[in-house]
Order: C-alpha cells, then sequence, then structure tokens
C-alpha cells in the first residue's frame, strides 16, 4: 500500500521520548543525612509533604526512654510520646521544632503522654522550657498506670512551648452556668441559686427568736 501524499501545508509534530528515570535511592531512618544536611522527619505538623523527593511524615508517636534527664525531640520523633518512667524522672525538656535550616516553626504542637511506671516514680514539676497552667504541676496522676495528657504549642517568643492538661486528675472544670453566675456577682452575702444560671446574694437579719434570711 502506498504512502498517502505528503501535505506541505500540514503542521508537523515531533513526539520527545523521554530516557528512563533515575532511580531516587531511599531515603534512611528519621534523622539522617541527605547530601550535606539532616533530614527532617516532620515539622509543620501531622502530615508533611518536603519538596525533594516529597517525604511523608505521618503522625509518628515514639516511646521516650523515661528516667533521669529526658529530653524528648518533635522532629526527630514525631509529633506525640509517649514517656512511661522506668525510674525517677528528674528533668523534661521539649526540643524546640528547628527544622535544621534555622528556621523555628511558629505554632507547631506536640502532644505528651506521662504514664507513671511505679507509683514510686518521681517527677519533676514542670517541663525545663514550657509553661503550664497556674497552680498546676506536670505530673499529678502518680498511681500506676496513672496517666497525664499534655498539648503543648510552640512559641518562638519567649521560645517556650504553652500546654494544656488533656487528661488527666488536673483537668480543667467544663464551664458551668450556675458558677459563672456566681463569678459574676459582685454582691456580699450568701448566693443562693433562684434558677439555672442565675442567683442572687442574701444577708442575715434578726428576725423575732430566731435569724432568718432575706
Amino acid at each position: 500500500m502506498a504512502a498517502p501524499p505528503s501535505d506541505p501545508g500540514a503542521t508537523k509534530f515531533a513526539v520527545m521520548v523521554p530516557s528512563p528515570p533515575t532511580a531516587f535511592s531511599s531515603v534512611g531512618a528519621p534523622g539522617s543525612v541527605l547530601g550535606t544536611n539532616s533530614w527532617p522527619t516532620e515539622t509543620d505538623g501531622p502530615a508533611l509533604w518536603r519538596s525533594v523527593g516529597a517525604y511523608l511524615h505521618d503522625s509518628l508517636v515514639t516511646a521516650l526512654s523515661c528516667t533521669g534527664d529526658v529530653t524528648y525531640n518533635p522532629l526527630t520523633q514525631g509529633s506525640g510520646a509517649t514517656c512511661t518512667s522506668s525510674g525517677n524522672v528528674t528533668s523534661l525538656t521539649i526540643a524546640p521544632p528547628d527544622d535544621y535550616t534555622g528556621r523555628t516553626i511558629e505554632g507547631f504542637q506536640v502532644t505528651l503522654r506521662l504514664v507513671a511506671g511505679n507509683a514510686s516514680h518521681t517527677w519533676p514539676s514542670a517541663i525545663t522550657n514550657a509553661v503550664l497552667p497556674a497552680g498546676m504541676t506536670l505530673k499529678a496522676t502518680t498511681t500506676l498506670n496513672g496517666v497525664d495528657t499534655l498539648k503543648c504549642t510552640y512559641y518562638a517568643t519567649p521560645q517556650k512551648y504553652y500546654c494544656n492538661i488533656e487528661s488527666g486528675t488536673q483537668q480543667w472544670q467544663g464551664l458551668d452556668s450556675d458558677l459563672t453566675a456566681l463569678a459574676s456577682n459582685s454582691t456580699s452575702g450568701f448566693w443562693a441559686r433562684t434558677g439555672s444560671g442565675t442567683g442572687s446574694a442574701r444577708t442575715t437579719a434578726s428576725k423575732g427568736l430566731g435569724l432568718g434570711a432575706r
């Protein structure tokens, strides 16, 4: 069969066939070296795509060695950690979320579970570089296997984590309308609840041979 005649006015196309792609070598263990730079496992949240090979790290929760001076590095150990005491914990530090380029991630969050491996184990009163809610201590649930869970957010200024206690014996009491009404009262006297979320201050006065409220 003869080839069709060539059309001088037709548009000609060239098809480029790429050569086989070069395979990327696998990334090593968390914190290993990629070229001349350390390769972080997680910096911006529980799931992070990075350029150069798109490295995905999905909410790794690590078990810390939990005795003596404990340092938790969320960059290489994931955004969650469990610290089950195997002895007295002398101090606890959470490393700042630095991605090895000098960039510290503002607002980076970590979750830390503190478990009493033995009721006799002692704990520090606070995290070295963190701020706890006023009046709260780091580990209040010290019974065997007692758990306190903290959620901490990092702020570059003043280079500290600010933590809330999510579970344990120190949890804040939930908002209650009756307590809110009492807190908003500025009148001295005995507080009387007069309805849901409302009340009034009462005083006492002499009434005949006894005392009566009014």
